[in-house]
């Protein structure tokens, strides 16, 4: 018979009490990163992204932030919002980054076609004569 494997020497399976436990590198608080969630309406995440990420990494560098999109929750048809987080030391950084992000969403919502729109056609006479609204333009 061989030799027994190495895996399967005596006290190969076996935890060392002995060790210190491992220590988890950490920021002081002060200099830990804050973030702020704002929500983007799903159908403009692109914009704020732009092609091959330009725009967020116009942001990310002008403001000295990270931007992070949830990207799955981006590509769910049935979310009407989707989370950006925004990160950065600096309360002011984060907040002038917010503002240029609701400023890209603000302006495409304003380019956007109303959803639901007017009736168009005759004007309506609204007057209260018992029997409700009466289309004008009539004899």
């Amino acid at each position: 018979a061989g030799a027994a494997p190495r895996w399967a020497a005596p006290g190969a399976g076996r935890v060392r009490d002995d060790l210190p436990e491992p220590k988890r590198p950490t920021r002081p608080p002060e200099r830990r990163p804050a973030e702020d969630v704002i929500q983007v309406p799903a159908f403009l995440v692109g914009r704020v992204i732009g092609r091959a990420g330009v725009t967020v990494r116009a942001i990310e560098d002008n403001h000295g932030v990270k931007v992070d999109v949830d990207k799955a929750a981006a590509r769910d048809a049935l979310r009407d919002a989707v989370d950006v987080r925004v990160t950065a030391p600096d309360k002011a950084a984060r907040e002038s980054a917010i503002t240029a992000i609701l400023a890209i969403v603000d302006q495409a919502e304003a380019g956007r076609p109303a959803r639901r729109r007017e009736a168009s056609g005759d004007a309506m006479d609204l007057t209260d004569d018992g029997f409700g609204p009466v289309a004008s333009g009539g004899p």
